[in-house]
């Protein structure tokens, strides 16, 4: 009986009681009187704390290699799956187990703890039962209904006085839960606590057939697409409602208390659940969306998608917060076409004005060529060398060129810029064109402070939620750091975090209003239109601005313009006449004077023209640039915007509800885990436990039994793996260990005492003896006077 109450444990998380009893106080640390020491309490403790591979242990007695079947009643394993179970309270719901009715006490549940502080945090009165049923079942007598036989059926286990604690009346239902807030809260306020005096009695019968709900815990987060997070849900009670009313039933079917006289009970007062509803939790949650992404993504945490222990903040889109309706906004921003209508008729009209021919024939640098040959006096010869150039012909060249290139862009229509105008509103229609604008009007209405929050604005809305949550921390006492989580759930349910909420999400509604945009937005904007045109006339072969100089290159290569370039040189230039003039005036000169006169007079001409062409391409690049320029200031006089049209255009995409989630979900991470979170959505890997319970037969079974792990131990250490080396907790051997020293202290003293009365009463044998021989000298003598013998005497 004694150790079906305390088995054998072996924790995830293990400590050595037997070392923390008997090691003794520790002597001033410095081994200076004069000097304060430390006492190193806990370091000392939790240096004996050590995390347990429960897995391998569990491997080890599976394949029966251990043979601890031969020294066992049960090896019981637990995996902390606590069952997430509701009651509907008219219409709110209650969550009771992981029981969170004192959760602004900062003490609870122990579901998100380890095992080790499970063992002193928890208020759950739903207490799993050993699978194996007969370690229990003969230690109570059942007062009404039956045992469990199915996972979703449930017992009350009374105390040995049959009674049932306060509290448990909350849990079941039978007192309003909203009494038991109400003290909290009074308790929290350091204000008289009202307890109630109706306390009554229940008939066994009262007890059964009470319902609890059960749901998934992973059912209570909610994938968001857009942030890409996992919502937690169980704030919205419109959600957690519908989703409890949906869940399995759980019933009250039985009613059991401690037989009289007995010797141990092995289960815990409060309502008892057999192991198989644990096992039903853990298959759901396997089942669940987030935890198989999850399990695939260790390192990865699901809930924000960022890897785990990574910032946030650098996650979160502004512009998200509003959605902007396109055919609204194309209503809002309306563009006049006639304003829009570019006239280009004159950006490829050339007059004489435009054109420097001034120094296109450098006759020094011909007379330079020349320096080699015989003295002669060469500027007298040029003299009589009568060379004319007119700009009629010049201008005639370059109309005939422009012509042509007006016939060889209705051929080529990317080379063709009399219809820009008409291409560019034509690109303005389309769906690309559209989105690019839309997308320029809301980096717009981003940029304008007045329009959506900042990031410091955003931060300064965070700042103060969690100042308030730290005034509220420190008016109700709230310190324990693993319970942050429930701590700002709380908070963010109160009146005062609601109200900031929905001041943050007023002030962006109230701020999405009349919009005027700066000119330098305007010219940003024309030019990324500008862009998209661009990306559109490569798509589509029609013309791109930026192209003009290349597409007028390329039709000076056509055989038209190489055949117009020729016939306009020899409009310029009479070569018969100037070949006439050349041979008069140097007949007498050498002939290869001839030849560099000629390669130097062809330079000469092939320059003037280069100079010819770089004046009309300068002046076409000058006519295009004023033409985008005058585009872009079209477009700021033909954009109108209404203001009325475009606030209707910005809506808000979240409530105050859904942006206290989102924060939530961006807030409540730093300190996330992997094996946290799958804790957390209720999963348990059936391989890795988190307790094992060893019910030994007897004492000497035990015995045996830490044998089994010594050895285990030793064998791990051997083979270099002291991760597997486990601790257990021994409460039996550790107390009768402390009992076995006082009786041993006890049984010396008592030697003591009686080796000491042995000598005393030897000592005074001894005296006696001798003195009642003295005493009797006269006797004797006469006795052996008279005959008798030394045996007689």
């Amino acid at each position: 009986d004694t150790l079906s109450e305390y088995p054998l444990q072996i924790q995830s998380t293990g400590i050595n009681f037997a070392s923390m009893m008997t090691e003794g106080p520790r002597a001033n640390t410095t081994g200076d009187p004069d000097q304060v020491g430390v006492s190193q309490r806990i370091t000392s403790m939790l240096s004996k704390v050590e995390a347990n591979d429960l897995g391998s242990l569990k491997a080890y007695f599976d394949s029966g290699a251990s043979g601890l079947e031969a020294y066992t009643n049960a090896i019981e394993y637990s995996y902390g799956a606590a069952p997430r179970i509701y009651r509907m309270d008219q219409e709110k719901v209650r969550q009771v187990n992981p029981d969170r009715s004192f959760a602004a006490l900062g003490i609870g549940t122990s579901a998100n703890t380890n095992s080790l502080m499970s063992m002193m945090m928890s208020t759950d009165v739903f207490h799993q039962m050993p699978e194996n049923t007969s370690l229990f079942e003969n230690q109570y007598e059942v007062k009404a209904g039956h045992w469990p036989e199915n996972y979703n059926e449930c017992v009350i286990v009374l105390t040995p006085g049959g009674n049932i604690s306060d509290f448990m009346l909350y849990t079941l239902g039978l007192r309003d839960a909203i009494e038991l807030d109400d003290m909290i809260n009074r308790f929290l306020a350091e204000e008289d606590v009202e307890t109630p005096t109706d306390i009554r009695s229940y008939e066994y019968e009262e007890l059964l057939g009470i319902q609890f709900k059960l749901i998934n815990a992973a059912d209570c987060y909610e994938y968001d697409s857009e942030y890409q997070v996992w919502k937690d849900k169980t704030g919205d009670q419109a959600y957690m409602k519908d989703l409890v009313s949906r869940g399995e039933d759980i019933t009250i079917v039985g009613v059991v208390r401690p037989i009289e006289n007995a010797t141990a009970t092995m289960l815990t007062p409060g309502i008892g659940y057999p192991a198989a509803l644990s096992k039903h939790v853990m298959e759901l949650a396997a089942d669940s969306p987030i935890v198989q992404e999850q399990l695939s993504k260790p390192n990865i945490n699901v809930l924000t998608g960022n890897t785990f222990g990574e910032d946030n903040q650098n996650r979160f889109d502004m512009a998200s917060l509003f959605s902007i309706n396109g055919d609204a906004l194309e209503k809002a921003f309306q563009l006049d076409s006639d304003a829009m209508n570019m006239d280009l008729s004159g950006s490829f009209q050339l007059d004489g004005s435009a054109m420097d021919l001034s120094g296109m024939m450098n006759f020094e640098d011909i007379q330079l060529e020349m320096s080699g040959l015989p003295a002669m006096d060469m500027a007298e010869l040029f003299k009589k060398l009568n060379v004319s150039i007119s700009t009629e012909s010049i201008f005639k060249l370059a109309g005939n060129l422009m012509s042509g290139y007006q016939e060889y862009a209705a051929n080529h229509p990317q080379a063709d810029y009399s219809k820009l105008g008409e291409y560019f509103m034509e690109y303005l229609q389309t769906p690309e064109a559209k989105q690019r604008f839309t997308e320029g009007v809301q980096q717009i209405i981003t940029e304008k402070e007045e329009v959506i929050l900042s990031a410091d604005q955003l931060r300064v809305v965070v700042q103060e939620v969690m100042t308030g949550f730290q005034e509220y921390a420190e008016e109700n006492n709230l310190t324990n750091p693993e319970e942050f989580g429930a701590y700002l759930t709380a908070y963010l349910q109160t009146p005062q975090a609601q109200q900031k909420l929905e001041e943050a999400a007023d002030l962006m509604m109230q701020m999405a209003g009349d919009i005027e945009a700066t000119p330098a937005q305007l010219e940003a904007l024309a030019s990324d239109m500008v862009l998209g045109y661009q990306q559109y006339a490569a798509a589509n072969s029609l013309p791109d601005p930026s192209q003009i100089d290349e597409q007028f290159i390329v039709y000076l290569q056509t055989p038209e313009a190489q055949q117009l370039l020729s016939q306009g040189m020899a409009e310029i230039v009479d070569g018969k006449e100037l070949e006439k003039q050349l041979s008069a005036i140097f007949s007498e000169a050498m002939q290869g004077t001839m030849s560099s006169v000629g390669q130097e007079l062809q330079k000469q001409v092939s320059a003037a023209m280069q100079q010819i062409m770089t004046q009309l391409g300068s002046q076409m690049q000058g006519a295009m640039t004023q033409a985008m320029s005058q585009l872009g200031s079209q477009m700021e006089k033909g954009l109108k915007i209404a203001p009325d049209t475009f606030k209707d255009a910005i809506k808000m995409n979240m409530d105050g509800n859904e942006l206290q989630e989102l924060m939530m979900s961006f807030m409540s991470t730093e300190s996330a885990s992997y094996d946290g979170n799958l804790k957390t959505l209720g999963y348990a890997d059936p391989d890795q436990p988190t307790q094992i319970d060893i019910y030994p037969i007897n004492f000497e079974s035990k015995a045996s039994i830490l044998e089994v792990l010594d050895e285990y131990n030793e064998r791990m250490e051997a083979a270099g793996m002291e991760e597997r080396v486990i601790s257990y907790t021994d409460m039996v051997g550790t107390l009768m260990s402390s009992v076995t020293d006082i009786v041993d202290i006890i049984s010396y003293v008592l030697i003591a005492f009686v080796a000491i009365s042995l000598v005393v009463s030897s000592i005074m044998i001894g005296v006696i003896t001798y003195i009642s021989v003295l005493e009797r000298k006269k006797e004797i003598g006469i006795l052996r006077a008279i005959g008798a013998s030394k045996g007689n005497i």
